[in-house]
């Protein structure tokens, strides 16, 4: 009894020691990049561990490319005409 007692409690111990950064996301084992709270790929303020929401900018409203949504504008403006 003593033995399953001790076992269930490591186990327990040693799942809950997963490596999760700063912000709650997970960097390694099978939930890699998952929120820790959330489970899903988003925090609960809705960016990702890239600090990127759904439509992929960060908040101070850049992408990945360093464009905003204005700049995406302008440059459709340019290409229509």
């Amino acid at each position: 009894m003593k033995k399953i007692l001790f076992l269930s409690i490591f186990l327990l111990l040693l799942s809950s020691c997963a490596n999760v950064d700063e912000r709650g996301f997970y960097t390694d084992g099978e939930n890699i990049r998952k929120h820790k709270a959330t489970n899903t790929y988003y925090d609960p303020n809705g960016y990702d561990i890239d600090n990127h929401d759904r439509d992929g900018y960060d908040p101070e409203g850049y992408d990945h490319d360093g464009y905003t949504r204005e700049d995406y504008k302008k440059i459709l403006k340019v290409k229509k005409k």
